[in-house]
């Protein structure tokens, strides 16, 4: 990247820009991604850059920003599918967050009418998040149980899914049903923070 030049410099911008952005740092991530842009050899790389881009902003909370590159996204022909969900997942999240959760509903279940991907599953969780928020604990459960049938290939999800089923339990009071999902999780889930964000729960629901 500093020779700038060479058969592999698109491909490390673009990973470094990948690394920054998994960091958290958003505002390295948009000049790695910006870079990128502007020396994009094809479709493809061009359009690597601007789902970067609008991730970028989004984590920096420039939800304008975002949401323009989420809409040139759209917009173009010849989109990949992955890119293309994750854009229709995006439009879903600004509206989330900030505050507009009945068009973050739409736009969520938009994007689960085309994406089966990691993008759908994350469209599935939060809309079950957004429907525990608004008090409908049921419905949220049984968007819960869906995401856990249809997206279980995606443990990020699936495991939250879970924190987010005891949750319901909680505000339900089923105690019972809150306490035993926990305990699974505890007994059964492979991620160590799963495990003891499941922890904290489990202690607060006994008391303890």
């Amino acid at each position: 990247m500093q020779e700038g030049k060479g058969s592999f410099f698109n491909r490390s911008l673009s990973r470094v820009a990948e690394l920054s952005i998994a960091e958290n740092k958003p505002a390295d991530a948009l000049i790695y991604y910006k870079q990128f842009l502007g020396v994009a050899k094809n479709k493809k790389e061009q359009f690597i850059a601007l789902a970067g881009l609008m991730d970028a902003f989004y984590l920096q909370q420039q939800y304008d920003s975002s949401s323009y590159y989420a809409n040139m996204i759209l917009e173009r022909e010849g989109i990949p599918a992955d890119i293309e969900n994750k854009a229709a997942l995006y439009k879903g999240k600004l509206e989330m967050a900030q505050g507009n959760f009945e068009a973050a509903i739409d736009q969520f279940v938009t994007t689960l009418n085309g994406a089966k991907d990691v993008n759908g599953a994350e469209a599935q969780y939060l809309l079950a998040e957004i429907l525990h928020k608004q008090a409908k604990y049921r419905e949220s459960l049984e968007k819960c149980f869906e995401l856990n049938k249809i997206f279980a290939a995606y443990s990020l999800w699936y495991d939250k899914s879970f924190l987010l089923i005891a949750d319901n339990y909680i505000a339900l009071k089923e105690d019972y049903q809150a306490t035993y999902t926990l305990e699974k999780i505890i007994d059964k889930s492979p991620n160590p923070a799963t495990v003891e964000a499941a922890r904290v729960k489990l202690s607060k629901l006994k008391g303890q």
